[in-house]
Order: structure tokens, then C-alpha cells, then sequence
């Protein structure tokens, strides 16, 4: 029989929180023209269509600013950039237009394959596009007319939702019309914030090069401010960084630069705890609060491994529902990471207890916040001295000024309950008022 690798088990087992959580959830998808290019867009199309079988619902932006350059060049049309966007006049835009809706068709072709074998089989996913986006014109800025490029007027917010309901992919490419039955061309980014802020949409995702993004990935969690300096490889992906960070500010939860060079990216940034790009929010998607009942579980799973190797003494699950009011978890979407336990032990005295985190998150000062915030209770509730027993992470308390001692410290009840086999090591911190 087919042995199934266990780790996809476990990463299977881990992603449903997130499933849970994008199921009727609307995303806003910023696809460049470079990435319909890129021999991975074939696997980027099967990964778009896996989500939204998961019950997302998909607005894609489709860009096309290299299919738009290599169309003008060939006919010899002259469209030039100031300040980063396209001069388009009158002979310009039968190319921009054309070169646009081809982009779309491409990208919608992708998303009607059923081949067997392949991830879209007898998916039968449909996709919706059409003149969602008003337009007016950019005109004159600091003496350059821009003739047919525009901005976006409104969003016709409705009707995308309307054709969401139907179960479809929705996919605006970055052409506008106006009341008066003209054409503008637009920005993938403008156009991407303007759809996102107007359906209110969950998440905002933009695609964008492995030469962009690997320099923002020194932080894989950023503050919107802090995004708009991140982008250097071309003013397209640098303003789509900044558009991001733009829909956060304007109250969309979470956006993510993605790129869309790496194959599964997508999947891993929205389906696991560590993703793959770089993920824009105004608050820590880390959340420290107090254990419930409901935790139990959780914090089994978490401190079992370390039983196992001796760091932990052994606790069983109706030890733990007596003592859960003690704990407090490190939760991250909807899943504890992390946990730690403050025991009093008489009037003055306290025990910090249970510290754990999940290996992979390990590293990140979780631990650190765990044990800072019980030691913050414990101040708070008068402790003056609080007690750590450690057999395996002794010079980490240390480091954070804990000092050893011996058993004969602890207060007389801790002291009875002391393991000389074990013989765990005892630290001590002394509280100033």
C-alpha cells in the first residue's frame, strides 16, 4: 500500500484553521504581466484554482505593462514613461487595448483547462470579466499631458459581488471607461486598491519578482508604513508594495506580496504559519491571552515532545484542566504556538512553569513575551520572588536574570513536592517592588 509522507499529514493537519478561515472570503489578486510570462504561471493558475474550490472568492487584476511595451515597440508607436507612468495617446491605444484583453484571454484560458491529470480536472471553474471600473483622465501633470491614461473614478462594487455570488472568478484587466464611452488605461495598482477598498475585501495579494521580494523577506511581517520604502527592482512592483500597504491603512486586515516565480507560494503564504512572502498588517497576527478550557488540547501537543525529552515534567490532561486558569497561550490564526504557566505558591513567592513553543516558531522572542508577561502578572499580584525549575534550559533563565540556588529555597509546600530523581535545577529572580 502507498505510504503517505507524514509530513504532509501534519501540514494538511495544521492548514485547517486556514481553510476554515478563507472559506467565503473575498481576495483581491494583483497579477502582473511578468508573471503570465513566467514558466511558473501554469502552476500559479492551479494554485488560484485550488482556492477558490476551497470557497474563496477571487478578484484577479490582471496587469499587462511588458505585453503593453512589447506591442507598442512593434509597431513602432511611441507611448513614453514620465514619473514612472505611461504617456498614452490616441495611436497608442489600439495597442494597449489589445495587448491588455489578450493578456485577460490568456489568463482566462489557463483557468478553463481541465486536462486529466492535472489539478483543474472537471474543476469547471468559470471566470467573469467586464466594465467594472470607471475611469477618468490623469491629464496634465507638471506639463506632460497623458491624453488616455486615467485614474480610477469608481468601482462598480456591485456588480463584482454579483458575479462572485455566481460561484466565478472575477478578473478586471486595467482598462477604464468613462461615461462618455472613451477608454483609459490604468495602473494594476491603482486599480487593485480601488477594487479592494471598495468590496472591502479579507485579503489584498500582489505578485510580484523573486528580485523585489527577496530583500523585503528580512521581515516577514511588516507595518504598512514601514512598506512603503520596499520595492527597487522597477516603479510598477515598488508602487504595488505601496499600494498594499495603502489597503491596510485603509482598513483592509491583511495584505501579502507574494512571488509569483516560486512554485506553491501562494499555498504556502495562505495556508501555513510561516507563509512565503512578506505579510503587510497593522497589528501582530501573534496574540498572547489567557488559556481557556478549550486549550487543553493544545497545550498537550505543545509540551509533550518535551516531556518526552525529559525538559518538562510530565502533566497529564486533568492536571492541566485544573491549572488551565494559570496558562497563557501564544496564539497565531486561531492556533497556540506557544504557552506558559505562573503557580503561586504562597503570598511572596511564584513559579513560572510549562514554557514551550512550537520548533518551528522557536526563535521569534515568543518565549520571551510569554515570560515577560508572567512575570508582569506576578509583580502585579505582589510575588517578590518567583521560582523556575529546569533540567534542560537553564541558561536561558539565566540570561534573563535568574540565578540558581537549591531546592531549600522554595516555600515549604513547592519543597515537598520537590523530584530528587529528576533533580531539575533551581533559579531564582527577586522582584523589585
Amino acid at each position: 500500500m502507498h505510504q503517505v509522507p507524514e509530513s504532509f499529514i501534519n501540514w494538511f493537519r495544521l492548514s485547517a484553521p486556514y481553510i476554515r478561515k478563507h472559506r467565503e472570503a473575498t481576495f483581491v489578486i494583483a497579477l502582473p504581466g511578468e508573471a503570465v510570462e513566467h514558466p511558473n504561471f501554469i502552476n500559479l493558475v492551479h494554485d488560484l484554482a485550488m482556492l477558490q474550490s476551497l470557497g474563496a472568492k477571487l478578484v484577479i487584476v490582471q496587469g499587462a505593462r511588458i505585453q503593453i511595451t512589447r506591442a507598442l515597440e512593434k509597431a513602432g508607436v511611441e507611448a513614453p514613461i514620465e514619473s514612472g507612468i505611461r504617456v498614452s495617446s490616441a495611436d497608442a491605444m489600439p495597442h494597449i487595448i489589445s495587448a491588455s484583453n489578450g493578456t485577460r484571454t490568456e489568463l482566462e484560458s489557463a483557468m478553463s483547462a481541465g486536462l486529466v491529470d492535472s489539478p483543474m480536472y472537471q474543476l469547471n471553474l468559470k471566470t467573469l470579466s467586464g466594465n467594472f471600473i470607471y475611469a477618468k483622465p490623469l491629464g496634465v501633470r507638471n506639463g506632460v499631458d497623458y491624453q488616455y491614461t486615467g485614474l480610477v473614478r469608481q468601482i462598480d462594487s456591485k456588480a463584482i459581488l454579483a458575479a462572485l455570488h455566481t460561484g466565478a472568478a472575477v478578473i478586471c484587466n486595467t482598462l477604464g471607461y468613462s461615461s462618455t464611452g472613451e477608454v483609459f488605461n490604468l495602473s494594476l495598482n491603482e486599480c487593485t486598491l480601488s477594487i479592494a477598498t471598495a468590496l472591502k475585501a479579507d485579503k489584498v495579494i500582489g505578485f510580484m519578482s523573486e528580485e523585489t521580494l527577496t530583500p523585503m523577506l528580512k521581515s516577514s511581517e511588516v507595518r504598512p508604513k514601514l512598506a512603503h520604502a520596499f520595492g527597487n527592482a522597477n516603479m510598477e512592483e515598488a508602487g504595488l508594495a505601496d499600494a498594499l500597504a495603502e489597503a491596510v491603512d485603509q482598513g483592509i486586515e491583511r495584505s501579502h506580496l507574494v512571488s509569483y516565480e516560486q512554485n506553491g507560494a501562494l499555498l504556502k503564504e495562505l495556508f501555513t504559519h510561516d507563509g512565503s512572502g512578506l505579510l503587510i498588517s497593522k497589528v501582530d497576527s501573534a496574540v498572547l491571552r489567557p488559556a481557556t478550557a478549550s486549550d487543553v488540547g493544545s497545550i498537550l501537543e505543545l509540551i509533550q515532545p518535551m516531556q518526552d525529552a525529559g525538559a518538562l515534567v510530565q502533566r497529564t490532561r486533568e492536571l492541566l484542566e485544573e491549572q488551565i486558569e494559570n496558562f497563557l497561550v501564544m496564539e497565531i490564526d486561531g492556533t497556540a504556538v506557544g504557552c506558559a504557566a505562573l503557580h503561586r505558591l504562597d503570598e511572596t513567592a511564584s513559579e513560572i512553569a510549562c514554557v514551550a513553543v512550537q520548533p518551528e516558531f522557536q526563535g521569534r522572542g515568543y518565549a520571551q513575551k510569554l515570560l515577560d508577561h508572567q512575570i508582569k502578572k506576578a509583580r502585579e499580584q505582589g510575588t517578590q520572588k518567583i521560582f523556575v525549575l529546569s533540567t534542560q534550559a537553564t541558561h536561558w533563565f539565566i540570561e534573563r536574570g535568574f540565578i540558581e540556588t537549591n531546592a531549600d529555597a522554595l516555600p515549604n509546600a513547592r519543597r515537598a513536592q520537590y523530584n530528587s530523581q529528576r533533580k531539575p535545577k533551581v533559579l531564582i529572580k527577586e522582584l523589585s517592588a
